[in-house]
Formats: structure tokens, C-alpha cells, sequence
């Protein structure tokens, strides 16, 4: 240990002896002015600086006048960044929405879309572009599903390039702009029978914003219920809820809904990447969640006669629809206790466990109904059993 010590010792005293052998330090002088200026050298003038200005709506108003179409998309396109911002330049985008350039009256419905009420003026020109067979390409929230790990389902991973549809940019202006564009419905009706989903579904989604100022179209979304696609279902569904009361023809299919698992994603959302704001889908929920929560938009008054009535329905689906909506419903369906009860004993599984379900969710009300529960306990089937003691569970707590 010695020899180190003085290794050390040795060591401190070399160092040291620089360190007071080193040469002073020169004081830091200020740099002087030179004659004539008032500036100071190595201090950096900001008025310099050329500072990258946001183009204005006025500008990007006397660009989508311009003979090329390129100039006229990207006006477009920076107008639609801007969003409300750029209200002023609502006359000149309903111009635009019959420009030759599919992107530029695609970027103008967008753009319009932002507006909301205050684009009512483009509502004639938005409901003949429903039938506008136009493409073009645009940067979109692109959707990857990694089932086995990872990341998280429907999880947003990358930007890229998608095509897009002009009739959908109308369809979905014509919704933002909403119960104003209530002339658009009918041509909306047409929509839901589009050969293209995406199109289908974003009509269903602009009548849903215009709530019971779309009565007229309850056959048609009634029958968009039963549409291949979920993207369609959804908003559909969602749709005939935010009518309300003049929606009780679509109770039946909503009921029948309940029974639909499959997921969709709901309506749109705008996502800043960085450089450029691009649109993605919006969140993902089931087509059940939705039809349920129509059923309770609709209001108790008018569903549950209807659901009462479907109890006694000779189809196994419409039994048990029935009674899942009821149980959707809870205490507010108190009423239908003695129906649901009767219907523990219907020769069909799925009936009889949709009503020990339902009954578990009517609260103390609903206790008469615990002896019928517990000879269920019984059942031939494993489902019935464990609804109903999960409802013995719930009414004995």
C-alpha cells in the first residue's frame, strides 16, 4: 500500500506545480463597436433573420384562381390546414368545389367541412358532389393491428399516402355543416347505398350530426343496420339514436344489434405528424355498444312497448334481442319484469339467458324473480347457468 501512496503523493505535487507554473488568464474584453454602427460584433441582429411568414387566406384566396392546377391544390390544401381560420375564403372555396382538379374540390369540401354552419352556402354544390366519381391522393393516418404483441391494437404507427374520395369529403362537409343542410338528405339516403363502404358510412355519420332534423331517412339507415360492413352498422346505428323519439320504426333492428360484436372506428380525428396535420379514424367500439346506446336515445317511452311486444316474437333473435335491450335499459324497464320472468322458461337457450342477464340488471325490483333464477342454476346449458347465478349475484347484494 506504501509505494501507491507515495505514487499519489508525487503525483499531487507535479499537477500542482503546473497548475502555479500555468500562465494567467487574459482578461475577457468586450468587443467594441465598429464606427458608425450601432451594433455590437459576434451579437446576432434578429431583424436579420429572414422569418418564415404563415401564408395568409388572402394569398392562398388568389392562388386557387391560378391556371395551374397544382398551385390551386396546394392552395387548397394550405387553406384546409388552416381550418376556420380561413372563414373568409368561404365564397372563393365553393368556387372551387367545381374546379376541373378532383384534389382541389376534394381539399375544399375538407376545408369547408371545418366550417360548419357557416359554410351553408356551399350545401347546393356539397349534395351534387355526393355523386362525384373523383380521386386523388393526399397524406392520411395509416392503421396497423399487431394481434400478437407489440403494440396495441389499431395502434397509429406511420404516415402515408391513401386515395380519397371526392363524394366523401361532400358527405362529410354536408354532416359538419349539419340540421342547415337538411336539403342534402335525401341525396344523403342515396349515399348509404353507395358501392363504396367508405362512402356509405360517411353518410350515415353526416345524418347522425344532423339529429331529428333527418326523420326521413330512419327506413333508410333502419335498413344501413343490416349493411356487411360494421364501418356502416356503427354509424348508423349512432345515427338513428341522435334522431330520437322519431326512430322507434328501427327498434327492432337496433335490438338485433345487440347481438353484433365486431368493432369499428368512429368517426375522424386530425393528427399532427410533425410537419403536416393528416386525418385518421377515430376511436374503436363495438356495433352492440352503439345500437344499445341508440336504444336509450330513443327514449324509454317509445322502446319499451316495442321491446315488450318483440318479447313475444316468434323468432329465437327477436326474443333474445328483446330481452338484452331491456336489460340495457335497467330499472327503467321495471315494467317488463313479469315478461322477462316469463321468459326464463322459453325452449331457447340464447332466450333464456338473455333474460336472466336482463333481470340481473333491473335491481331490487326484480328480487321476486329469484326463486325462477335459482331453478336455472339447473339449466342444460352452461351459458343459462352462469347468467343466472351472476344475477342471483347481483340482485343479492
Amino acid at each position: 500500500m506504501r509505494p501507491l501512496v507515495v505514487i499519489l503523493g508525487i503525483s499531487f505535487i507535479v499537477c500542482n506545480g503546473c497548475e502555479q507554473r500555468r500562465a494567467p488568464r487574459a482578461p475577457v474584453q468586450q468587443p467594441s463597436r465598429q464606427p458608425g454602427s450601432d451594433r455590437t460584433p459576434g451579437v446576432i441582429d434578429w431583424g436579420d433573420l429572414k422569418v418564415h411568414e404563415a401564408p395568409s387566406a388572402a394569398e392562398e384566396q388568389r392562388k386557387l384562381r391560378s391556371p395551374d392546377p397544382e398551385v390551386r391544390r396546394g392552395a387548397a390544401r394550405e387553406l384546409w390546414q388552416m381550418g376556420a381560420k380561413a372563414k373568409e375564403a368561404i365564397p372563393v372555396l365553393c368556387e372551387a368545389l367545381k374546379d376541373d382538379d378532383p384534389g382541389v374540390r376534394g381539399f375544399a369540401a375538407r376545408t369547408l367541412a371545418k366550417m360548419g354552419p357557416e359554410a351553408k352556402e356551399a350545401v347546393p354544390t356539397l349534395t351534387e358532389m355526393l355523386r362525384d366519381q373523383g380521386t386523388y391522393t393526399a397524406s392520411a393516418l395509416l392503421t396497423l393491428t399487431h394481434p400478437g404483441g407489440g403494440l396495441p391494437e389499431d395502434q397509429p404507427v406511420l404516415v402515408g399516402k391513401r386515395t380519397m374520395y371526392v363524394r366523401v369529403n361532400a358527405a362529410e362537409a354536408l354532416g359538419r355543416i349539419g340540421p342547415t343542410a337538411a336539403t342534402a338528405i335525401a341525396a344523403l339516403q342515396e349515399s348509404l347505398e353507395d358501392e363504396l363502404a367508405e362512402v356509405r358510412r360517411t353518410a350515415a355519420e353526416a345524418l347522425g350530426r344532423m339529429g331529428p332534423a333527418a326523420k326521413a331517412a330512419v327506413p333508410s339507415l333502419t335498413r344501413a343496420l343490416r349493411d356487411k360492413e360494421p364501418d356502416v352498422r356503427g354509424p348508423a346505428a349512432r345515427a338513428l339514436g341522435r334522431i330520437g323519439s322519431e326512430a322507434e320504426p328501427a327498434i327492432r333492428a337496433l335490438a338485433e344489434l345487440l347481438h353484433d360484436k365486431t368493432k369499428y372506428q368512429e368517426g375522424t380525428r386530425t393528427v399532427w405528424t410533425g410537419r403536416e396535420p393528416v386525418e385518421g379514424r377515430g376511436k374503436t367500439v363495438n356495433v352492440c355498444d352503439s345500437a344499445a346506446e341508440a336504444l336509450g336515445e330513443i327514449g324509454p317511452e317509445a322502446t319499451i312497448p316495442a321491446l315488450k311486444d318483440l318479447l313475444g316474437d316468434e323468432e329465437v333473435n327477436g326474443r333474445s334481442a328483446a330481452a338484452k335491450a331491456l336489460g340495457h335499459l335497467g330499472s327503467k324497464a321495471k315494467a317488463t319484469i313479469p315478461d322477462l320472468m316469463a321468459a326464463l322458461g322459453d325452449e331457447s337457450w340464447e332466450v333464456r339467458q338473455s333474460a336472466a342477464e336482463a333481470l340481473g340488471k333491473m335491481g331490487p325490483e326484480a328480487e321476486r324473480a329469484i326463486p325462477d333464477l335459482k331453478r336455472l342454476l339447473d339449466d342444460e346449458n352452461v351459458q343459462v347457468r352462469r347468467a343466472a347465478a351472476e344475477a342471483l349475484s347481483s340482485l343479492w347484494k
